[in-house]
């Protein structure tokens, strides 16, 4: 069977409209999903969870111990200080004798924590200050906040 010009020339036509179509199908898909995030398998690769650094740690009152009798004022020490988003700051002390309670304005000021935000009972803590304001924290063991066992600390 011979085929006529006119003939051919559809018939070229069609190859090239199908390689065309072709070539569109295969940009669409490789389109659909960037290249980095399907793996060998095709499985989305782990990705760990973004987190913000953390800026700087300071050690409460400088050497980080938090109890009785210190040389430090945990205030003035906290006032010499500029604290910004993400720092943190880390308590060491004695679980058996000191805890530290984050607390409102009004139980640090009248050193008598009702509900504190929270209490920390192990030897070693690191606060991250995530938030601007001013952060309050006192011992809630009788006595210790009015022998100085408290501070505030304002994060810009």
């Amino acid at each position: 069977m011979a085929i006529s010009q006119g003939e051919k020339g559809k018939q070229g036509r069609g190859n090239a409209m199908f390689m065309v179509i072709s070539l569109a199908v295969v940009c669409v898909l490789l389109a659909g999903e960037p290249a980095s995030a399907v793996s060998f398998h095709g499985r989305r690769p782990f990705r760990p969870p973004v987190r913000t650094p953390v800026r700087r740690i300071y050690p409460v009152g400088g050497n980080g111990m938090w109890m009785l009798g210190s040389k430090v004022s945990y205030n003035k020490w906290a006032a010499s200080k500029v604290f910004r988003q993400n720092d943190q700051i880390l308590f060491t002390f004695n679980p058996t004798f000191h805890n530290v309670m984050l607390v409102s304005a009004a139980e640090y000021f009248s050193c008598s924590p009702r509900k504190p935000m929270a209490i920390y009972r192990k030897g070693k803590v690191s606060f991250n200050l995530a938030k601007r304001g001013t952060y309050f924290f006192i011992c809630g063991i009788p006595g210790h906040c009015q022998a100085g066992m408290k501070m505030a600390i304002k994060v810009l």
